[in-house]
C-alpha cells in the first residue's frame, strides 16, 4: 500500500494558499497522510496537519488581522545600534505557543508510526536539519523554521547551542525529507508558482527589495527540488532498492500576494485561490 506524503513549501504569508488546498483535501476526506514535511510557513501548516486540528489551523490564519499579529517591526535606531533583524518574531512565537501542542502531535501522529519533519538551518554550521516532534526543543525549532533571515532574528536553540533560521534557506521544498521517510505518493503544495513571475516596475524601499529577492530565490529552489525528484524517478528506479515516486505538484498560476502581506483580505483571497486550484487539480 502506498505511503502518502505531504510536502509544504515556505513562502511567508503566501502559505495561506496552502491552507486553501488543505481545506479542500479536508472537506473531501483526503487529509490523511503518513508523512508530512514542511519548512518555514509550511512547517507551521504541516505541524497543525499532523496535530489533526485543521479547524484550529484555519482559526489561526483567519485570526490574523494585521501584519503586527505576526511580526513587530524593530526601530531603525535599534537596527543601527545592532539589532540583527528588521522585525521581532515575538507575536509569531505567541501564536505557536497558543496553537501547537507537541504532546498531541506525538499522541495522534507519531505514536501511530506516522512521520512529521520540519526543516531548519544552522547559521553556525550552514547545515540543514529535519526535526521531528520527539525533539526536546521542537517548538523552538518550529519557530526557527519560520524565521526568515534578515526579516526575523535568528533563534537561539539552547539544546543545540546554535542559532537556527528558516529551513527554506537551503531547502524550500523538503521533498527529500519525505522520500527518505518512505513516502512514494507525494503531494507537494507550493506557496507560489515555480516560474518567476513579473513583479512591480519599481521597488521603493529595502523591505520590498528583500521580499522580491526571496521570491526569486524561492522559485529557483522550487525548480531544483522538483527536478531532483524527477531525476530520481528516471535514474534510480529498477535497481531493486529505490522506488518510483508518484509526484503531484499543486501551485498557484501566478503571484497573488507578497511574502509579508499578512492582511485579512489578501489571506482570504489566497485561501480561495488554493481551494479552487486544488479542485481543478484533484477533482474529487
Amino acid at each position: 500500500m502506498p505511503k502518502r506524503g505531504l510536502v509544504l513549501s515556505g513562502g511567508g504569508a503566501k502559505g495561506a494558499f496552502q491552507l486553501g488546498v488543505l481545506e479542500y483535501l479536508h472537506e473531501n476526506g483526503k487529509l490523511d497522510f503518513d508523512v508530512v514535511c514542511g519548512v518555514s510557513v509550511g512547517a507551521l501548516n504541516a505541524t497543525m496537519v499532523a496535530q489533526g486540528e485543521f479547524e484550529r489551523l484555519k482559526e489561526l490564519w483567519l485570526g490574523i488581522k494585521e501584519s503586527e499579529d505576526i511580526l513587530k517591526k524593530n526601530s531603525w535606531l535599534g537596527i543601527i545600534l545592532g539589532k540583527n533583524s528588521l522585525n521581532d518574531s515575538q507575536p509569531l512565537k505567541e501564536l505557536i505557543q497558543k496553537y501547537v501542542d507537541r504532546n498531541k502531535i506525538i499522541e495522534n501522529f507519531t505514536s501511530k508510526g506516522k512521520i512529521l519533519k520540519i526543516g531548519v538551518v544552522s547559521l553556525t554550521t550552514g547545515e540543514y536539519k529535519a526535526i521531528s516532534p520527539t525533539h526536546s526543543s521542537f517548538l523552538q525549532m518550529l519557530l526557527a523554521s519560520t524565521t526568515i533571515p534578515v526579516m526575523f532574528q535568528p533563534f537561539n536553540i539552547s539544546a543545540a547551542d546554535y542559532q537556527m533560521v528558516d529551513g527554506g534557506v537551503r531547502n524550500i521544498t523538503p521533498l527529500k525529507d519525505a522520500i527518505d521517510a518512505g513516502a512514494d505518493e507525494i503531494v507537494v503544495v507550493l506557496a507560489s508558482p515555480r516560474w518567476v513571475q513579473p513583479g512591480k516596475k519599481e521597488y521603493k524601499n529595502i523591505l520590498q527589495v528583500i521580499a522580491r529577492t526571496f521570491d526569486i530565490l524561492s522559485n529557483e529552489v522550487y525548480l531544483n527540488d522538483i527536478e531532483n525528484c524527477q531525476w530520481y524517478n528516471v535514474h534510480m528506479v529498477g535497481d531493486g532498492i529505490h522506488r518510483k515516486i508518484d509526484l503531484t505538484v499543486v501551485e498557484p498560476a501566478e503571484f497573488f500576494m507578497d511574502t509579508l502581506e499578512f492582511h485579512p483580505k489578501a489571506i482570504r483571497k489566497a485561501i480561495e485561490i488554493g481551494k479552487q486550484t486544488a479542485a481543478e487539480k484533484f477533482g474529487y
